[in-house]
């Protein structure tokens, strides 16, 4: 379990890294800008963004977002409200709509994406397996002990 967190964390930072990569290249920006305090508005859309893709695709809690963008939780749940009100009325959030979409496809259509999602669902499975073997040989034992007794 400890390797399967340590390739997971690996892959996160990696992953992450990538994604503020995109996130700042389509929108012209540098990328320590997802990390500024400054709310310019283009820095706002940016982290935007990048923490919507983060917690709606690669599935990262919002208690863990503050690990990736300087920000408190409530920075989250605000984006998080303000994207799912940009969906409901994309007629006032066309350009956020457009950035994110084009940032989530080219960062989710990239095979190296996949592949390492699917690695790490196998790794969890795996685990997930031996743990049930496991308690199957004790079930299996306990039966056999129980049989012997009578």
């Amino acid at each position: 379990m400890e390797t399967f967190k340590k390739e997971q964390k690996f892959l996160e930072e990696k992953e992450i890294d990538r994604l503020k990569t995109i996130v700042c290249a389509q929108l012209s920006l540098h990328k320590s800008a997802i990390n500024s305090k400054k709310q310019d508005a283009e820095l706002v859309t940016a982290r935007m963004i990048f923490s919507n893709i983060l917690m709606f695709d690669l599935e990262i809690p919002i208690s863990k977002m503050s690990q990736f963008v300087k920000k408190d939780r409530t920075a989250f749940y605000h984006y998080k409200k303000t994207h799912l009100q940009a969906i409901e009325v994309p007629k006032f959030y066309k350009e956020y709509l457009r950035d994110y979409e084009i940032c989530r496809e080219e960062f989710i259509n990239q095979t190296h994406t996949k592949v390492k999602k699917w690695q790490i669902m196998i790794e969890k499975l795996s685990y997930n397996y031996k743990k049930l073997d496991k308690k199957l040989n004790m079930i299996q034992q306990e039966i056999n002990n129980f049989v012997d007794s009578e």
